[in-house]
């Protein structure tokens, strides 16, 4: 097959490039929209992305926003020394006008929107706060008194000191992301001009998620072309030639062209997770490509013409590179075993990526070897001085060096055992962003700006009029106020004090008494039912408490939502309940990592194993090729428990990235080592020779993928940093594992790697 392969690479080169060019070209211009002047790939913050595609905690989360309003709105804050000036009351009234007005927002809560209901001789007025500006100081104080007194108002649209204020935007779910940021940004601008002198910012867990998917476009367009240069440099150095650094960027353009055309023709959006696949496809198929080139400088230089160069690579490399590329794609594979939906489309499109790198090296660049004129050099003396003295060394000191990696080993699962899994959006900002400062401000002024919603529901319709079911949220709201973490707990009991107090004159009741059911029932009609349906459906047998918390970090918000889960377990009277909303489900989701990050592991160990078993016809070297990379995959999770680096989202995935590109060493090191030991029949010839041959091509492959990814902390966002680090520090730590414990481990079980 690879003969067959080489005759037609060799008959039809010329018309290969052509085609791959014209292939890339046309790719390239579909990719960009030529009226927008920008490329054709959008980031989608929503929540969507950050939880599982189905399950019960998502089926109740759907159910709860069907019947009562999104808690997944944008925070628009105003702070100032007093906010009850008649200038800042018309302005918030004036600014939440011109916010309703925009298009794709369905409304705004602020003080300008929230019903007022008094009643004022036999007349029940029920009309905005700010229906009428309040004039001069007495009333301006009496507004603030009544503002303040609102147990519904107070922390939530007006801060507990009376000096700032929010508005709540809620958006049509419909939205597309670029609609979204565009709203975004406008109602930015509306807010600067109406709030006058007063300190404006925007915040909360939609904010976030909005700025993160802004920062991730423009990392996108920085990070992949400084990636491409600084492979391109380094391949630039290390072959010192074009040809080395060319044919390879062009390879690998075409294959993350292909890839990204299929992931925006299938309707694909970057976000939190997926952002990093460009750099990631990039840097992978350098790697292919860099072992071809080296291999037939290899051959090239020992005096065979071009053409027969080309078909001793092919047919010296192919078997290599199809193992690592099979590998590397079934590791990306196995993070479809995932329940969120970025991380399934991250694996599967890397997989894709991978398996064209693979491709198009064995196609593109042989072709390439063919037509381009190259100009190779001879290996110098120094490099084999370098290669004998690793073989020395490894040879020499197999036992200490097997031994120091296997108390590694043990030392780091002992470390890995004290993993914690958490995700803080916050943190994912640099030091230096106002959002910081802004969350800060918001959590010290308001009840929170993280919102959770509970949901309870009664065995039977009215129930939550009935003084037994709302005796049972009194107490479950009081226990939650206990709490230190949340700032403030809203429930259909504040919504019946409000009213009872608007109407104590007509009902001749002074609240000190038990409400009954006919009193409720009575509040509820004389207000009209003005905002019952935010705190009761129309059957009032499920109710919803709203609570503030300015806990951001998941690892926080699971405790916390697991302690309230189980107080509203044990409810009274049939009641039962279910801790949910945006930031719950996150939460909840991000808790279900560290069992997906197994299952995914252990898959694709064994995906690979068995690939490895079915290439080599041996257990035993299937087993072997899989040993050096435990090492670094034990210690990277050893350094995430030891340090108390969280698994996230971002981190949850370097491993099977580090897993399917550090194979790729190993791989090359034991294919080249058994045919070494077939033609000499000597262990230690065989690890000089082998270690003479891949030690250049692995060496510069790791820098180069260890400085594309570190490229990736350029970007603005911490979690690109952080995935960028680590991969590259645990493909460092790969490749020293392959010079030196995997040559002794080759030396130490020769006779189970011995060619048949």
């Amino acid at each position: 097959m690879v003969l067959r392969l080489s005759k037609n690479l060799s008959k039809y080169a010329v018309q290969i490039l052509i085609v791959a060019s014209l292939l890339t070209v046309s790719l390239l211009a579909y990719l960009f929209d030529f009226e927008e002047r920008s490329f054709r790939l959008e980031v989608d913050p929503s929540i969507k992305n950050l939880v599982p595609e189905n399950g019960r905690e998502l089926e109740i989360y759907r159910h709860t926003q069907n019947i009562f309003e999104n808690d997944d709105y944008l925070l628009v804050v105003w702070l100032g020394e007093d906010f009850f000036i008649e200038k800042n009351l018309a302005a918030l009234k004036q600014t939440t006008r011109a916010i309703e007005s925009l298009p794709g927002v369905i409304q705004v809560d602020s003080l300008a929107t929230a019903m007022s209901i008094r009643s004022e001789s036999d007349l029940t007025n029920i009309d905005p706060f700010l229906h009428s500006i309040p004039q001069g100081r007495e009333q301006l104080l009496e507004a603030k008194k009544t503002a303040l007194g609102n147990k519904i108002f107070n922390g939530q649209l007006i801060s507990q000191d009376g000096k700032g204020t929010i508005l709540s935007v809620h958006f049509d779910q419909e939205l597309t992301t670029f609609e979204l940021m565009l709203l975004i940004t406008e109602i930015e601008g509306i807010s600067e001009y109406g709030s006058g002198g007063l300190d404006h910012f925007l915040t909360g867990p939609l904010y976030m998620r909005t700025e993160t998917g802004r920062l991730l476009m423009r990392d996108l367009y920085r990070v992949l072309p400084l990636a491409v240069l600084v492979t391109f440099f380094v391949a630039a150095i290390g072959f010192r030639n074009l040809t080395g650094p060319l044919l390879p960027a062009f390879s690998n353009t075409l294959a993350l062209s292909i890839t990204l055309g299929v992931f925006v023709l299938t309707g694909n959006q970057f976000n939190f997770i997926t952002a990093i696949l460009p750099a990631v496809i990039y840097v992978i198929g350098y790697a292919y490509s860099v072992h071809v080139i080296t291999e037939f400088e290899l051959i090239h230089t020992q005096g065979q013409d071009k053409r027969k160069s080309v078909l001793e690579t092919l047919d010296a490399i192919a078997l290599p590179i199809t193992i690592t590329a099979i590998t590397t794609a079934l590791s990306f594979l196995s993070l479809t075993l995932s329940d969120i939906g970025s991380i399934q489309i991250f694996g599967l499109y890397a997989a894709l990526g991978t398996c064209l790198a693979w491709l198009l090296s064995l196609v593109v660049i042989p072709a390439g070897l063919m037509v381009i004129k190259s100009s190779v050099r001879k290996m110098k003396t120094d490099k084999r001085k370098i290669s004998t003295w690793l073989a020395d060394f490894a040879v020499t000191y197999r036992i200490l060096i097997l031994s120091a990696g296997f108390l590694i080993f043990l030392t780091s699962i002992a470390g890995a055992s004290k993993i914690q899994v958490s995700t803080d959006y916050l943190d994912n900002f640099r030091d230096d962003n106002p959002i910081h400062e802004n969350f800060r401000k918001t959590n010290d002024s308001f009840a929170g700006a993280v919102p959770i919603q509970i949901l309870l529901r009664a065995p039977h319709e009215d129930a939550f009029k009935d003084p037994q079911f709302l005796d049972v949220v009194s107490e479950l709201q009081n226990w939650l106020s206990g709490i230190s973490s949340i700032g403030g707990v809203y429930s259909i009991i504040d919504y019946l004090n409000v009213l009872e107090e608007a109407f104590s004159e007509e009902l001749n009741t002074d609240g000190s008494e038990r409400r009954s059911k006919s009193l409720n029932s009575a509040l509820l009609l004389f207000g009209g039912g003005v905002d019952a349906d935010r705190y009761a459906d129309l059957s009032f047998q499920e109710t919803i408490i709203r609570v503030k918390t300015s806990l951001i970090k998941t690892k926080e918000l699971t405790q916390l939502i697991g302690r309230v889960q189980d107080r509203i377990d044990d409810l009274p009277l049939g009641i039962t309940g279910h801790v949910t909303g945006s930031s719950s489900l996150i939460a909840k989701t991000i808790d279900n990592i560290s069992r997906g990050q197994l299952i995914s592991l252990a898959f694709a160990l064994l995906s690979i194993f068995l690939a490895l078993l079915l290439l080599f016809r041996s257990w035993r070297i299937a087993l072997i090729a899989l040993l050096p990379n435990a090492l670094p995959l034990s210690v990277y999770f050893g350094y995430l428990g030891i340090t108390e680096t969280p698994l996230n989202m971002t981190t949850s995935m370097v491993s099977a990235v580090v897993l399917g590109i550090a194979i790729d060493d190993s791989v090359h090191f034991l294919t080249r080592f058994r045919r070494e030991y077939r033609d000499n029949n000597s262990s230690y010839t065989a690890i000089q020779k082998t270690l003479e041959s891949v030690g250049r091509p692995v060496t510069l492959t790791t820098i180069a993928l260890c400085c594309g990814f570190i490229t990736l902390s350029f970007g603005e966002l911490q979690n690109q940093l952080e995935f960028g680090l680590l991969a590259a520090g645990c493909l460092f730590l790969a490749w020293l594992v392959d010079i030196t414990f995997t040559p002794a481990m080759c030396f130490l079980f020769t006779r189970f790697l011995r060619a048949q």
